[in-house]
């Protein structure tokens, strides 16, 4: 069961459970953003590994972790909004 929801028309990361969270993944440019908000979510008194875990797998499934943020270990930048539209525009 995922827990969290991609909004493709806003790009965000939507928690279906109480509470209501939402990520913006347009500002998810660098490993850096990505990890504040794994740690953001993991400091959070209602988070599970379940709740981390599937964020971590849809911030792989809709950004694609290796290939565009920290593939081969090292910090990449990129331009989040620009490949979301190209995997909305891609899937149609």
């Amino acid at each position: 069961m995922n827990l969290w929801e991609y909004d493709k028309g806003l790009h965000t990361l939507n928690l279906k459970i109480n509470p209501f969270y939402e990520i913006d993944l347009d500002g998810c440019n660098s490993s850096a953003e990505v990890l504040d908000w794994i740690a953001q979510i993991a400091n959070k008194n209602w988070a599970t590994s379940e709740i981390i875990g599937d964020l971590v797998f849809m911030f792989n499934k809709h950004l694609s972790l290796q290939e565009n943020i920290c593939g081969w270990g090292k910090d990449h930048f990129f331009n989040a909004d620009e490949w979301l539209e190209k995997q909305c525009n891609s899937r149609i």
